[in-house]
């Protein structure tokens, strides 16, 4: 199996190259999702598998979305980023129909993530640099660790 990373919109590779295609939580970050799809299907055989997963924003179905909800209680208001929107289901069917794909299914997958300790919790998701933790840092020290 070869693996290989490249620009979702604008894909280093010949047409059809891989047997199957995926965009593992990036949809949020292109500028137009619909041309990171056509890249996909390009670049993929036909017949080929394409895939794309991604958080639920609207429905807390993040990382994050517990210290989103502490510092919207605290007062700092946490703008999603500006892509979030692409990760509406409805709107990840449509990019994959709209790139000319006919057999396209979508589905929930849960999944429970569990930690021994808030500090375990809190080391896991202030150690990644997105745009709650943005915030978090942002504060006085005294606010960021109550």
């Amino acid at each position: 199996m070869d693996f290989q990373v490249g620009d979702a919109q604008s894909l280093p590779f010949a047409d059809g190259q891989f047997d199957a295609g995926a965009m593992a939580l990036v949809i949020t970050f292109v500028p137009d999702p619909n041309k990171a799809v056509a890249e996909l299907k390009r670049v993929t055989k036909p017949g080929g598998v394409l895939g794309t997963y991604m958080w639920d924003f609207f429905n807390k179905g993040f990382p994050q979305h517990l210290l989103r909800e502490a510092l919207e209680r605290m007062g700092v208001e946490v703008p999603f980023q500006p892509g979030h929107v692409h990760s509406r289901m409805t709107n990840m069917e449509g990019y994959f129909r709209s790139a000319g794909l006919a057999d396209v299914a979508t589905r929930v997958i849960e999944v429970d993530v569990t930690y021994a300790t808030f500090d375990d919790y809190w080391s896991a998701q202030t150690a990644l640099a997105n745009y709650i933790v943005q915030h978090i840092r942002k504060m006085p020290a005294a606010d960021s660790s109550d």
